[in-house]
């Protein structure tokens, strides 16, 4: 990154890993299922704590799974609960109406789910919070997880053994290439695949329910078999020496609920074994933790393998990530979080899940894996040009506000590597609010909305949301600048940059411009026109004509080109020898001249 200070500033954003589950979102869009001979379209809504499907559009009938695992149209109870009917789903003729989702059952499920989801808050592997004890693990050298792969004994595994330690270890399109790309080989990643092992109960068992209802028991089956039957040495997998295993991560075969595999199979999500009765379990010393899961199979229905972007996202759960996703059912309106754009949101199946987008600015920041460049909102700050290469070489510029854990950031993102399936290429301008600040519309600070890994559910104060250079929020081929019309972020423009604890506090980015490899802006603290004092410039011997080339350098050593005016009046002889007070339209790099600085000191 130019003309940035390459000061690695503290680290001082709060990061929770709450001790519940985090999941992947619903594959968003319409869903295609062929199941047991009938073909249908649903659409998926909720998290791993309530979730349901509907019929043919967002708003249509809501189906579910019965025991058998055939789709049928569902009861939703007083109790806020999704129970199946005997209505399979694609009759000939239907003679009933199905039930929608109503404002009544999303009511009682939030609460419902937000009794389960526990506030305990602890950080994760690579996330540092200074305020906070950490657990001492390394954001360099090597990091090597353990997997296993589970069957049912109803549902067989399709792939060996090898096949998914293809997907998760060999080649540039790896899970294991994936976050050693993301640090930049700063920690190179590695994971042992064991098994596949077969637990004791059918995949119904674990997965039925809403929320899942034994997942965790899976987990606990799957490593005893590994220990005993594959001889795992869990000791490899304490690298921080705490005595717990760092994580585990599981293959269950079949499909997923995330995907339209079914009320009747597992979420992918990440959670803690500990936390429910019976448990801990120890192996080789090694008391069992956190753990990941999610499936063998990608899609509704079929026989195609996953891709690694489930796996990537919940792995980044394990690392200290939070999801940037509506969390909250739609009980104020569904917001697009950070789209596509984000690992964390939806991006985990861009690419048919094969290919998600580069972790965030924000998110490598939290790793210690991006140089964060100290910009503070100051009024005595110079005005100063920026170049920055795409967010994959780990740089963005992040501009900080007078709340502490409350800042922008803006990152270039372009449609190659893993970022090849976004929705556009251009800067995404974003903030966000890890403060202890309390939100407009919100009844908890910041820093809590994300220990209850919510921080995009309440519309109005997202702690995580994107400038949208279009201004539409559902639109997000066009959140990325410049657009034709709109090259600035400043406090009138709209989208604007006013803090929303303090209007005084903003900051002005003009002319923002993608060069190919790089991006390139202007920063300014104001929206009024800056000083620009040139230079030792003095009118040349035998005068000056506005025809003749010469360079002018401002405070920041950037070089500008003017016109000369005397009095107001354009000239173009200047006489020797004298000193005048002129105008200059500043040429940028961009060759646009529509901003006018007054020059006050010329000598």
């Amino acid at each position: 990154m130019k003309n940035i200070l390459q000061k690695i500033v503290a680290l001082s954003l709060f990061i929770f890993c709450v001790v519940g589950a985090y999941a992947i979102p619903p594959k968003p869009g319409a869903i295609v299922i062929n199941k047991n001979g009938v073909s249908f379209t649903a659409f998926l809504h909720g998290d791993e704590f309530f979730h349901w499907a509907t019929l043919n559009s967002e708003d249509g009938e809501v189906i579910t799974c019965n025991e058998k695992d055939q789709w049928v149209y569902a009861e939703l109870n007083s109790n806020g609960e999704i129970l199946p009917t005997n209505n399979l789903v694609g009759l000939a003729t239907k003679s009933f109406s199905g039930q929608r989702m109503n404002n009544s059952t999303l009511a009682i499920a939030t609460e419902r789910a937000n009794k389960i989801r526990p506030n305990h808050t602890k950080t994760g592997f690579l996330t540092k919070n200074p305020d906070v004890p950490t657990k001492a693990f390394a954001t360099e050298g090597t990091f090597k997880g353990c997997v296993i792969l589970v069957e049912f004994p109803d549902l067989r595994y399709k792939y060996t053994q090898a096949d998914m330690n293809s997907l998760v270890n060999e080649g540039t399109k790896s899970a294991a290439a994936y976050f050693t790309d993301s640090s930049m080989d700063k920690l190179k990643f590695s994971f042992d695949v064991y098994g596949p092992v077969m637990v004791s109960q059918s995949y119904s068992f674990y997965g039925g329910g809403n929320p899942d209802r034994n997942p965790n028991q899976m987990i606990a089956e799957a490593c005893d078999l590994a220990n005993k039957n594959e001889g795992v040495d869990f000791t490899k997998y304490d690298q921080d020496k705490d005595g717990k295993i760092d994580m585990v991560f599981v293959y269950f075969a079949g499909h997923n609920e995330a995907e339209g595999g079914g009320s009747n199979h597992i979420w992918p999500h990440k959670w803690n074994v500990w936390n429910t009765g019976g448990y801990p379990k120890t192996y080789d010393g090694k008391t069992l933790d956190v753990y990941a899961c999610s499936s063998e199979l990608s899609g509704a229905s079929g026989a195609r393998k996953t891709g690694i972007g489930t796996f990537c996202h919940e792995f980044s759960h394990v690392l200290g990530l939070m999801d940037v996703y509506d969390t909250d059912y739609q009980t104020n309106g569904q917001a697009s979080g950070m789209g596509a754009y984000s690992l964390m949101c939806s991006g985990g199946y861009n690419g048919g899940g094969a290919c998600p987008p580069n972790h965030m600015a924000f998110e490598k920041v939290m790793f210690g894996w991006l140089k964060k460049s100290d910009l503070t909102i100051d009024k005595t700050i110079d005005p100063a040009f920026f170049e920055i290469k795409t967010i994959a070489h780990n740089e963005a510029v992040v501009i900080k506000t007078k709340v502490k854990n409350f800042d922008y950031y803006l990152e270039y993102r372009k449609k190659e590597g893993w970022d090849k399936y976004i929705p556009a290429a251009g800067v995404l301008a974003y903030f966000i609010d890890q403060s202890s600040r309390t939100p407009p519309g919100s009844n908890m600070d910041a820093k809590t909305l994300w220990a209850w890994n919510k921080p995009v559910s309440i519309r109005g104060a997202e702690c995580a949301k994107v400038l949208y250079a279009n201004n539409q929020e559902y639109s997000p081929n066009g959140w990325l600048y410049p657009r034709t019309n709109n090259k600035n972020i400043t406090p009138t423009s709209s989208p604007n940059s006013k803090s929303r604890y303090d209007s005084n506090d903003s900051f002005t980015i003009r002319n923002i411009k993608l060069n190919g490899e790089t991006a390139t802006m202007q920063y300014g603290v104001n929206d009024y026109d800056p000083n620009f004092p040139l230079v030792n410039i003095k009118v040349p011997a035998g005068g000056f004509t506005a025809s003749t080339t010469l360079e002018l350098l401002d405070k920041n050593k950037q070089s500008t080109s003017a016109k000369w005016f005397v009095n107001g009046v354009e000239t173009t002889t200047l006489t020797s020898g004298k000193n005048v007070e002129i105008k200059a339209v500043i040429t940028m790099r961009d060759n646009t001249t529509s901003t006018v600085y007054k020059i006050t000191d010329v000598k």
